[in-house]
């Protein structure tokens, strides 16, 4: 045979071997399924369904503990960038409340949702996605109203927020305002660094005295204070009473409702009350 029949032979032959190879290796994985399952039927039942429990019962018994793990508020601060969320909470009203008990809503499946949530944030930052966007958190109504939280907050009526100033949930959260749904988290929130679902005046602001007109209903001083029937300086004694009778207007003595402690500058008084001569 000539040098060049060889050859020819050769490159007959190859692509046949290159098949034979790639289906060889296509079908590893279905060969080993059938050699573990000709074992696996080889053995006796009872030991099999023994086997079977073991292995179920051993992958129960690593989720349950994967799923305490991972539910420790300490687990948080696994990604850096949570350590001063977590400083926050540690200060808070609410350091004796993990985590997933707000930031999951109750149910089952809220918590099965929330936790493939958590793994999905876990990659981001493995990955370092998280770099390209904020960290944030949605929290639901349902967890704060939750059974053992706040279940009965709507149904105290009027609650004192700061001195002087009185907040009622329900008008709140049941009713439009300035044509937008309230929420918990609408007013509980965190937009001061190192407090933690901590209402600060400037949020009732927002809605109260923005792009409102001075007078408006929304900023009167009465949607949020109780006028005082009396007040007692080192000045002078005076009574509300007549001019909540009279419907004053409140700016007529204490000026801006937006601006300043509403002090009443002495000499306002004599607007009113100047000696005529």
């Amino acid at each position: 045979m000539s040098a060049q029949e060889h050859n020819n032979d050769a490159k007959i032959d190859l692509p046949e071997t290159l098949w034979k190879s790639f289906w060889q290796v296509f079908t590893l994985p279905f060969r080993a399924v059938g050699f573990l399952f000709r074992r696996l039927i080889q053995i006796p039942l009872k030991n099999l369904l023994l086997m079977s429990f073991f292995f179920f019962a051993l992958i129960a018994i690593t989720l349950i503990i994967l799923v305490k793990v991972t539910s420790q508020p300490a687990f948080c601060v696994t990604c850096h960038y949570m350590k001063p969320y977590f400083a926050s909470w540690e200060e808070s009203s609410h350091h004796d409340v993990h985590c997933t008990e707000c930031h999951f809503p109750p149910g089952v499946t809220s918590a099965v949702r929330g936790k493939f949530t958590a793994i999905s944030m876990l990659v981001n930052y493995a990955t370092g996605v998280y770099r390209k966007s904020k960290p944030w958190a949605e929290i639901s109504d349902q967890s704060c109203l939750r059974e053992g939280c706040h279940e009965t907050r709507l149904l105290q009526g009027s609650v004192p927020f700061k001195e002087g100033i009185i907040f009622d949930h329900i008008h709140h959260l049941t009713q439009d305002r300035r044509g937008k749904t309230l929420r918990c988290t609408s007013c509980h929130s965190q937009i001061v660094q190192g407090t933690h679902m901590t209402v600060t005046e400037e949020t009732c602001f927002l809605c109260h005295f923005k792009d409102q007109p001075t007078g408006s209903k929304m900023s009167m001083c009465t949607r949020c204070h109780n006028a005082p029937l009396a007040t007692d300086s080192a000045a002078v004694v005076f009574d509300h009473t007549e001019m909540v009778q009279k419907k004053v207007d409140c700016r007529l003595c204490h000026g801006s409702m937006a601006l300043g402690n509403g002090n009443v500058p002495k000499e306002r008084c004599s607007y009113c009350h100047a000696e005529v001569g």
